[in-house]
């Protein structure tokens, strides 16, 4: 039988040291990105109890409950409730009754990955209560280490680790005070509440259409002006026609001067259908919109209002803009507008969150915000796929304070740049 304790403490022990090792070793980088702060959690859990071999007590699995409370994503506490039947170890031993209560402070390691290692300490009691007898309350001292690793936004698998510094100094038998024991387990962690749920923990939702249907119209109203109108290219002026021409009218020969051959010809030399004075035979995009000014080739320059880019706001977990749709999509249209006509210019999507949520979920969200926009530059304003880019920043990069209400929401956010 203490054969069988040494291996099980022997396990234990190097369970322990393996999270520790890993706890300490682990980047900052893919450290949990989780943030449950203001968050309550219930962890239903499982495990092994390694007594102290002076407690003349067998090796048992204990079952519980955790009840914890993030107060930041650093920060949290835990309650832990358990209980465990075992037996004395020897002959004919009494049946033994444990209950257990602890309470935990966890410091975590926040970061941006799904793992979420953390440090525990704390204080708790063990009731024994052998058959027939009176029961026996040791004072504890618990530290450890664990993680939770979390595979959704609310639920997480965790283990835990845990050495115990048991304490009876009205225990006559013991030779030693205090003993040692070792605690090891795993469960499922379920989280709920926090600070803004929609924020926290980030519920998963429907993505929001963007255009609403006044974009609608205006989307289809610039498709169908670049499926329906045709640009002229005119190599050369046609070759002028006979000046005159002569045919039978009554009888009498009549010199009839081909005007319209004439004037087609001119026209087609002349002929500047957007208005922007460079003619359509030397404009390289005779289609420009009203109002932007050119270059020499016919083609929109950038307007001096769009130079730092277009910036879109966004409500809180939303990829929908939060911003008047119409004025909006107008300097879209004018960024792919420009950015077709020219030769080598560039679009550059950044998507940006608040810091308020998961890091890990912030920079999905700022991806999909980006890459939405990206295609309705693409798809709709007809913007050349290859020359518009889109990436997601997070909350990484933020423009204003995330401790208010303001600043989060000038921090929720898309800016389009053009890149000449």
């Amino acid at each position: 039988m203490h054969r069988r304790d040494n291996d099980m403490r022997c396990t234990t022990r190097g369970v322990m040291v393996i999270l520790l090792t890993l706890l300490f070793a682990w980047p900052a980088a893919v450290a949990l990105a989780n943030d449950t702060r203001q968050s309550f959690s219930l962890s239903p859990i499982v495990g092994g109890y390694l007594f102290d071999n002076e407690l003349e007590l067998k090796n048992a699995r204990f079952y519980g409950i955790r009840l914890g409370y993030d107060f930041s994503s650093r920060i949290g506490a835990e309650l832990l409730l358990a209980g465990l039947d075992t037996e004395e170890d020897r002959n004919g031993g009494e049946d033994v009754d444990a209950l257990i209560g602890r309470l935990e402070l966890l410091r975590y390691f926040p970061g941006e990955s799904p793992m979420r290692p953390y440090l525990a300490a704390g204080l708790g009691v063990a009731r024994l209560s052998p058959d027939g007898l009176g029961s026996d309350n040791n004072a504890q001292v618990a530290y450890g280490t664990g993680f939770k690793f979390a595979f959704s936004d609310r639920t997480a698998l965790r283990l835990d680790v845990r050495h115990i510094i048991d304490f009876n100094d009205k225990d006559q038998q013991r030779d030693s005070d205090p003993l040692h024991n070792f605690e090891a387990s795993g469960g499922l962690a379920f989280s709920f509440g926090g600070a803004g749920s929609t924020e926290a923990m980030r519920v998963e939702e429907e993505p929001t259409a963007i255009a609403a249907s006044p974009a609608d119209t205006m989307a289809e109203t610039v498709t169908e002006s670049f499926k329906t109108q045709d640009a002229v290219a005119v190599s050369e002026p046609a070759p002028a026609p006979e000046t005159e021409v002569a045919v039978e009218a009554e009888g009498a020969p009549v010199i009839v001067p081909v005007v319209a051959a004439v004037a087609e010809t001119a026209a087609a030399t002349l002929l500047d259908r957007d208005g922007d004075r460079v003619v359509d035979i030397r404009d390289a995009c005779p289609q420009t919109s009203d109002g932007l000014t050119v270059d020499e080739r016919g083609c929109p320059e950038l307007p001096a209002y769009l130079a730092d880019g277009v910036t879109i706001r966004y409500r809180s977990a939303s990829s929908s803009f939060e911003a008047a749709v119409e004025d909006v999509l107008k300097d879209l249209s004018v960024l792919a507008e420009v950015v077709r006509g020219s030769e080598k210019g560039w679009l550059i999507v950044e998507g940006h969150t608040d810091n308020v949520g998961a890091s890990w979920y912030n920079l999905k969200l700022s991806q999909q915000r980006a890459d939405s926009v990206r295609d309705l530059l693409v798809d709709t304003f007809s913007a050349p796929a290859e020359r518009v880019t889109s990436i997601g920043y997070g909350d990484r990069e933020p423009v204003a304070e995330n401790n208010t209400q303001r600043g989060r929401q000038q921090n929720r956010r898309v800016t389009v740049r053009y890149q000449p």
